[in-house]
């Protein structure tokens, strides 16, 4: 087949290229040149694979703007990155499928094979994080707490905000004792039973219902504060005070 590749990468492209030697592959990173060839072509490629980056996909319609002002020719992006389903060979494939009828004579069986070598090449762990929106995200650590990404942790900065809070809300005393409870375990989820336990090492007993509820109204408080700094975070793992 003549396959050709417009991107933003063209250096990655080679490299896939290359690893296709049974089909003739040119490639292009110019759009204008690109486009200037298509409108002068007799004979088109039977594939364009495009590079994703290259368009504003909320502008306008892909598909319809190469088909409409250039040539009927069949295209995948190569890195998309919302294939419809994981296996990204069996996506090509069903994209060239469904938009079919804009295609003279097109039969997307004819590129299976292509779309699996396809495949096996840019899942190639030693290519693929260099290929853009092809990345893998990365797991949150176990211990990731939104309130790192905002503190310098200033403890006293900190504390003197959570005095602020309990006077502008005009806090009970109970509800700012869980307040503080929270404040002094801000960087970790903890269950009701942790919270529990913190009471009673201060010789106070609790419920749990009890707590439940004191909790509720305790965010109830800080959401109804003009200015507030605090809100309670819940996790299946527990609870967690966020200050901002």
């Amino acid at each position: 087949m003549v396959i050709y590749f417009i991107t933003k990468q063209p250096e990655i492209c080679h490299i896939i290229a290359h690893r296709l030697p049974e089909h003739n592959c040119f490639i292009f990173s110019d759009t204008n040149i690109f486009y200037q060839t298509l409108t002068n072509l007799k004979e088109y490629p039977d594939l364009l694979l495009a590079d994703y980056t290259l368009y504003n996909h909320e502008l306008y319609n892909v598909y319809n703007h190469i088909n409409s002002h250039y040539v009927n020719l069949p295209f995948i992006f190569y890195n998309d990155p919302c294939p419809l389903i994981d296996d990204r060979a069996l996506h090509w494939y069903l994209m060239l499928k469904y938009t079919k009828r804009r295609y003279s004579s097109l039969n997307p069986d004819n590129y299976k094979d292509l779309f699996k070598k396809l495949q096996e090449i840019i899942l190639d762990p030693q290519l693929r994080p260099y290929i853009n929106l092809m990345q893998e995200t990365k797991p949150l650590p176990p211990d990731f707490a939104v309130t790192h990404l905002y503190h310098p942790c200033d403890s006293e900065e900190l504390y003197r905000t959570l005095m602020r809070q309990k006077a502008e809300i005009n806090l009970s005393e109970n509800l700012f004792f869980l307040l503080e409870v929270l404040y002094r375990r801000m960087f970790t989820f903890s269950s009701l039973e942790d919270l529990q336990k913190v009471y009673e090492s201060e010789n106070r007993e609790i419920k749990i219902n009890s707590l439940k509820v004191e909790i509720s109204q305790l965010r109830t408080a800080l959401e109804k504060s003009k200015d507030n700094h605090c809100s309670i975070i819940k996790r299946k793992d527990g609870y967690k005070l966020f200050m901002f």
